[in-house]
């Protein structure tokens, strides 16, 4: 009833103020509304996302022992054209890395180049014309352990053979991978992805050592880097993401790196200056009381100036944790005053024991008593 009764008060009193905050107060409150529903049900507007970290696993190798986090995802749907994005932000093993996935909705009609599920080994390689180049390399590589077997000595044959089981092995290992993603993506039900790259942010090292090797190595985490791009399903250019990542690069020559070294200085200097001024504050916050509880309910004061309500206009001088030498400049009623006051106490006591303190009023001195 009271907060009601305080309410319509304000209401009435201002009226421009009242409906201004109640229309942010409205704005702000559907915005958190709308951000809470838009991430609580992500997974079901994008339900392809645990597909496609099932295929990074798969992709990473992931093991008991190797840590992965979700931090952060984000995407949209295109309901005119049946297509969805979606980006993901992992820490894997304390690094960040990017899958960026487009997908298509199932119901959406075929055409000529989208995925069959019958000839998947042709659209494999059609999608992914980087595979027929190391299809080729490894069938080189076959060829010349096969001609080298027959002039070679009998370690080169052992090595020749390890090599060959090392790359049927590694062909072995990528096919049951890629058939492993193939099914995975074929048994996909509303949403089929389209399109998977894994992006990783590589940092340029800098060999150069020198005293100040913490800043340089932090300058070269957060402004000396450029992305690798990793397909892991479709053809790279073709996703979504390709282009805010491809050729991107953010790199300072030595006259900006100088010159932000400056100013991370000068930021560090002033936030020393600013944290000194608070305790500088801190200390004289209860010396300034003080001086405020004196002015205000010392009884000599007020019945040398008759009573009258005291209004302070500034307070001047040292006001120090354990010391102060204050001076006050106030009004009662039409005339003005000043109030020359000085204090101190030990490290142990909690208030002040007032020295003096003289008022300057009407032309006269005054000594104050301490009560």
């Amino acid at each position: 009833m009271y907060l009601k009764k305080n309410i319509f008060y304000f209401y009435k009193k201002n009226k421009f103020a009242f409906y201004l905050g109640s229309t942010w107060f409205l704005l702000i409150n559907s915005s958190l509304l709308f951000s809470l529903k838009y991430y609580k049900n992500f997974e079901s507007r994008h339900p392809y996302i645990f597909d496609a970290i099932n295929i990074l696993k798969l992709y990473l190798d992931f093991s008991n022992k190797d840590c992965l986090k979700l931090l952060k995802k984000k995407g949209n749907i295109d309901s005119s054209n049946k297509r969805a994005k979606c980006e993901l932000l992992f820490s894997f093993n304390n690094e960040k890395i990017y899958l960026n996935i487009n997908a298509i909705n199932i119901k959406k009609k075929k055409d000529s180049n989208s995925y069959d599920d019958e000839n998947k080994d042709i659209s494999l390689y059609l999608e992914n014309p980087f595979l027929i180049k190391k299809e080729i390399k490894n069938c080189i590589a076959k060829i010349k352990s096969f001609l080298f077997s027959f002039i070679a000595s009998d370690d080169n044959e052992k090595n020749n053979l390890k090599n060959e089981d090392r790359i049927f092995n590694e062909n072995r290992d990528l096919a049951n991978k890629k058939e492993e993603i193939h099914n995975i993506i074929r048994n996909g039900s509303t949403w089929k992805i389209d399109n998977i790259i894994l992006v990783k942010k590589k940092i340029d090292q800098n060999d150069e050592r020198s005293k100040l090797f913490f800043i340089n190595n932090f300058f070269n985490n957060f402004f000396n880097y450029s992305y690798q791009i990793d397909a892991i399903y479709g053809n790279p250019i073709d996703n979504s993401y390709f282009y805010k990542y491809d050729n991107k690069k953010k790199t300072f020559n030595n006259t900006q790196k100088n010159l932000m070294k400056v100013m991370l200085f000068a930021f560090f200097f002033s936030s020393i200056l600013a944290i000194k001024r608070i305790f500088i504050y801190k200390n004289s916050y209860s010396s300034l009381n003080f001086v405020k509880h004196f002015v205000c309910n010392n009884k000599n004061l007020h019945n040398i100036l008759g009573n009258n309500q005291i209004h302070i206009l500034s307070i001047s001088g040292i006001h120090e944790k354990n010391y102060l030498n204050s001076k006050i400049f106030f009004q009662a009623k039409e005339k003005q005053g000043v109030i020359q006051m000085t204090a101190t106490r030990n490290g142990v006591d909690k208030h002040f024991s007032l020295l003096h303190a003289k008022l300057l009023y009407n032309y006269e001195i005054i000594e104050l008593k301490k009560n």
